[in-house]
């Protein structure tokens, strides 16, 4: 891959959004040209009596919500356009190994066309010298002169000679000339794969740019949001904070009980029919696991060495969950009952894989799959692949080939968790127990534990292995 394509910048992956808005609660604002935030003299005038002060904090934490979600969106632009970019990466790397091996195939049937068409050139000198014959033929049969059926049986092996060499070259010619023109087909293949990867490039860049902004615009909102309630409720700004926390993290936990709500119900209903389905099935065949990470050349595991996905029997599509929760935010995640142990070591291995790489020397990489850097799904495929565990390389393909579908609400340790839709999964990362995965986040957080309380766009449905 072109370094320019694959480069990243690191100074984002330590930083953390929930540390971000704590951190600026003491900075000053910097909205004062926000049409949306109230001014000074607005919050003045509401003190003016129990209603009015009333009315303009419930504005005001609308506002903060409101800010929330503007940056729960950024997010999911975020992560769309990181995967978009990755997986640009990884059909890139294919189709340039598909355009190096359609070129050696193209020289080696270059090379025997030049041998046979030297082969025809030799036998044309040789019958223009001897007027049709070899002088061997020729003496040959002049001593069997007589001898009719020799006469013949011999011309009509010399025939079949010629027409075997003739027949040879015409092949090579064709074989060279399709091998060519299958050449000429992979590398514009590669060529537009590349220029598909500049432009993906370009739209994950502007993408976490925005990111970054919105954080920044976030903190700054919600500073001065914050100092405004403390002042309309006659409280300190630390208490504020406080209250805000205690309500974004009522807010989602709602949000995300609703969502587990769902999946629950909606794999209760679909229960009977999927037992029906799976007693009518043949037993899927399980695909070789390989016993350690496939090593490229340049020290990392391929993308394109993962082996390819089987055809899996597809799994019922859950209805898609209620509205997604929010962005981050700085009160920490509800913390559900624990959830069941994952089974087999494997998947512990997995895990434990996976959290050996938050934080540095570990960042996100476009396309990468380790050792240190890792896009969303080359985190999981490097964290299975070292445990022993056959995952496929993509999102869509890793939740897709999962032998078994649950419920979110459901989920334990070690299933894989997806964002997106069904054919369109743009993110991925590995359920660790409470609320919580691990996951290969964005340029800015890096590879961190994530509550998916914080999380938008989350499917209802899990995949396990």
């Amino acid at each position: 891959m072109d370094k320019k394509l694959t480069s990243t910048a690191r100074p984002f992956a330590a930083f953390s959004v929930a540390a971000a808005l704590l951190l600026t609660f003491a900075a000053a604002p910097a909205t004062a040209d926000d049409p949306s935030i109230p001014t000074p003299e607005q919050i003045n005038a509401a003190k003016a009596n129990a209603d009015a002060t009333a009315a303009e904090v419930t504005h005001v934490e609308g506002l903060i919500n409101s800010a929330q979600d503007g940056l729960a969106k950024s997010t999911v632009d975020t992560m769309r356009a990181n995967d978009t970019y990755s997986m640009a990466l990884v059909t890139l790397d294919q189709r340039r190994t598909d355009a190096q091996q359609a070129q050696k195939k193209a020289d080696a049937a270059a090379a025997a066309d030049a041998s046979a068409k030297k082969q025809v050139g030799a036998l044309a000198a040789e019958l223009y010298r001897s007027g049709g014959l070899n002088p061997g033929v020729q003496a040959y049969m002049a001593d069997n002169a007589g001898n009719v059926l020799d006469r013949a049986a011999a011309l009509q092996s010399i025939d079949a000679r010629r027409s075997e060499a003739f027949n040879t070259a015409q092949q090579a010619a064709a074989a060279s000339s399709q091998m060519r023109a299958q050449a000429d087909e992979a590398t514009k293949a590669a060529d537009d794969a590349a220029q598909a990867a500049s432009r993906a490039k370009d739209a994950a860049d502007a993408a976490n740019a925005s990111y970054r902004s919105a954080v920044t615009q976030a903190n700054a909102q919600r500073t001065t949001l914050v100092s405004q309630l403390a002042t309309l409720r006659n409280t300190t700004v630390e208490l504020e904070q406080a209250r805000v926390a205690g309500l974004e993290q009522q807010r989602q936990q709602q949000q995300y009980a609703a969502m587990l709500a769902s999946t629950a119900a909606a794999a209760a209903a679909a229960a009977p029919a999927q037992a029906a389905a799976q007693q009518a099935a043949p037993a899927p065949l399980s695909p070789p696991a390989p016993s350690s990470v496939n090593v490229a050349s340049n020290g990392q595991p391929s993308p394109v060495q993962a082996p390819a996905a089987p055809a899996p029997a597809p799994a019922p599509a859950p209805e898609p969950a209620p509205a997604p929760a929010p962005a981050p935010a700085p009160a920490p995640a509800p913390a559900p009952a624990p959830a069941p142990a994952p089974s087999g070591s494997g998947i512990q291995a997995a895990i434990s894989t996976a959290m050996s790489k938050v934080g540095p020397p570990n960042y996100y990489l476009w396309g990468g799959t380790g050792p240190t850097g890792f896009d969303c799904s080359g985190l999981v495929w490097y964290s299975f692949s070292a445990a022993g565990i056959w995952v496929p390389r993509t999102a869509t393909e890793q939740y897709n080939s999962a032998p078994t579908k649950v419920p979110l609400a459901s989920a334990r340790p070690g299933d894989l968790v997806v964002f997106g839709t069904p054919g369109n999964f743009y993110h991925v990362g590995i359920y660790i127990g409470n609320g919580r995965m691990v996951n290969a986040l964005n340029p800015t957080d890096g590879i961190t534990v994530t509550p998916l309380a914080w999380m938008s766009g989350v499917w209802p449905t899990v995949a396990r292995y």
